[in-house]
């Protein structure tokens, strides 16, 4: 699953003590490139639909289960202009939602760049999980 998903399962379950993301699609209801054209195959009504299956709009609307997040992107991510990553970090200070956020200077969509900081969120989720930190 990707970053997304792993998002909207854990804010409409409630049944994870924690979630991280890479570089997920963030506000895909807004997103021409990605959510949009997916959205208009998904939904009869997309704009309306496509809302309760995006992280920044359910953020947004209150209507969520309370999970501490990890986001994690890279500051040269060759997709960060179609994720709408930056909707999502304004939305979750707006909501004064518990998160951890990481830019990382240089990186972009890379396999290097999850394998380079994967442990830090393998330790973030031992936190939460009460496991020692591994």
């Amino acid at each position: 699953m990707g970053g997304h998903g792993a998002l909207i399962s854990a804010l409409k379950t409630g049944q994870f003590k924690s979630v991280s993301a890479f570089a997920p699609i963030s506000n895909p209801s807004k997103s021409a490139n990605w959510g949009i054209k997916a959205f208009n195959l998904f939904f009869n009504n997309p704009e309306v639909e496509g809302k309760e299956y995006d992280t920044t709009e359910i953020i947004k609307s209150g209507n969520y289960h309370k999970v501490p997040t990890f986001i994690d992107v890279g500051s040269a991510d060759q997709f960060r202009e179609k994720m709408l990553i930056d909707n999502l970090k304004e939305q979750l200070i707006e909501s004064d939602y518990p998160h951890l956020w990481k830019s990382r200077a240089g990186y972009n969509h890379s396999f290097f760049y999850v394998s380079t900081f994967i442990e830090e969120h393998i330790n973030f989720h031992a936190k939460y999980l009460n496991w020692e930190n591994l």
